[in-house]
């Protein structure tokens, strides 16, 4: 099965991928800065997950044998420049990361941006200062519970992701190493510390809520840190790694997520502070795609490959029901409960790595056939529950969050991964061990 080609009448995924990566080039400033989407007030910051998003697509793009040597030179520079960008805020706010350190979990600065690096930053690194909705916004003033949302737990873990990737496939710069050897361990103990804390991420809505998707987020990076002590970079030796690792709970955040959040045989997203059982009472949540491929854990290790299984068509039943994109989980109201782009193309990539590509190519051929070269976050659909969210539409032209750059670099990783898997060269971007 092989890529479709430039006859007329059919998709072209060579020119999709390429205006995907174009989009991409023309939104990376010269100094790494982008912003999630350059259309919507809230995310024309430059947020770091989404960055670190972009930059693995661009590194993945850049290692792909579709594209000319041009555009792999410029996809690799990019991702170089995002990963730069991303070092320098991690460093500027290592005080955070330090002082968090020498809390208590149940301190209340520990839930604070005091305690943590911001989720989106300004243009020079610095805390987001600039007008949101039409409101002058200051991250800095305030750094207390109220400002929860911009804390994310898959930030650093999402760097050091792309930095792993982009040791692997062409090597470090000097910066990228001196970053890894001045800081590994101290954020490896950051993060060995954050997963069995209740989730400050808007991401996962309810931040109150502790989730499985940032405990995996984080064992991910504990595995690329194995991985780059295995090819000699970094100070740290893949014992203390793993020392680190099972810290804060036996078995590290696999042990957590396989103890905490599966429940008849389903891995759910979520559950209660501190409790001892998953809530499974929102049901599944397609972001749990994730945790089985860009975090690499298999049902297998979770003690039984059926959960994934089992997860994987409920997901498909509830949330997909039907449909080629997915909701976020059933009770989602987030712009009207959308059918998000990001998340179905990210089952498009595990349809394709596990030799399913008929239906990895149903979804990529979904999105580009309605969207073209511009994609936005998700497809609007009718509320799950009675929360009215026009006012909120309408102050964004009754669009969903349009030119998301996470949904081109989206776009992106499901092309490459689609192609790789059709020529037999399956080279699955996963955090394998």
């Amino acid at each position: 099965m092989g890529v479709e080609t430039l006859e007329r009448g059919k998709l072209d995924y060579k020119f999709y991928l390429n205006g995907a990566i174009e989009y991409l080039l023309g939104q990376v400033k010269e100094n790494g800065y982008i912003s999630a989407s350059k259309d919507y007030d809230y995310y024309k910051p430059h947020w770091m997950r989404d960055s670190s998003f972009v930059a693995l697509a661009l590194l993945n793009a850049a290692s792909c044998d579709m594209l000319d040597s041009l555009k792999r030179k410029e996809a690799l520079e990019a991702a170089g420049k995002i990963i730069s960008f991303d070092i320098r805020v991690i460093e500027r706010y290592m005080v955070n990361i330090r002082y968090a350190l020498s809390l208590k979990l149940e301190d209340y600065d520990f839930y604070t941006l005091k305690a943590h690096i911001p989720a989106r930053v300004g243009e020079n690194g610095e805390y987001f200062k600039g007008v949101i909705d039409g409101r002058q916004i200051d991250d800095s003033v305030n750094l207390g519970i109220k400002n929860a949302g911009l804390i994310q737990n898959d930030s650093i873990p999402l760097v050091l992701l792309a930095i792993a990737k982009k040791a692997e496939l062409f090597g470090l710069e000097s910066n990228e190493m001196s970053f890894l050897n001045e800081n590994l361990e101290t954020l490896l103990m950051y993060m060995g510390k954050t997963y069995i804390t209740p989730s400050g991420s808007i991401w996962e809505i309810y931040s109150e809520y502790m989730h499985a998707y940032d405990a995996a987020a984080i064992y991910a990076a504990f595995s690329a840190a194995r991985r780059l002590a295995r090819r000699g970079i970094g100070k740290l030796s893949e014992e203390r790694i793993s020392e680190i690792e099972n810290g804060s709970y036996k078995g590290g955040p696999l042990g957590f997520v396989k103890d905490f959040f599966i429940s008849n045989g389903i891995l759910y997203d979520t559950r209660m502070p501190f409790s001892d059982a998953p809530l499974t009472s929102l049901g599944v949540d397609s972001s749990t795609i994730f945790i089985f491929n860009r975090f690499g854990i298999s049902g297998e290790m979770l003690g039984n490959g059926k959960i994934e299984k089992d997860t994987i068509r409920e997901i498909e039943e509830k949330l997909f029901a039907g449909n080629t994109l997915p909701v976020r989980f059933l009770s989602d109201t987030y712009f009207k409960g959308g059918r998000w782009l990001l998340l179905g193309l990210e089952f498009s990539r595990y349809y394709s790595a596990h030799g399913k590509l008929d239906k990895g190519k149903e979804i990529i051929d979904y999105v580009l056939e309605k969207y073209g070269n511009s994609y936005p976050e998700q497809e609007i659909v009718n509320p799950a529950t009675g929360i009215d969210w026009e006012g909120y539409l309408k102050r964004n032209g009754n669009n969903p969050i349009q030119n998301l750059a996470w949904s081109y670099a989206s776009v992106i990783d499901a092309i490459i991964e689609f192609y790789r898997a059709s020529k037999g060269q399956d080279e699955f971007i996963s955090a394998k061990r």
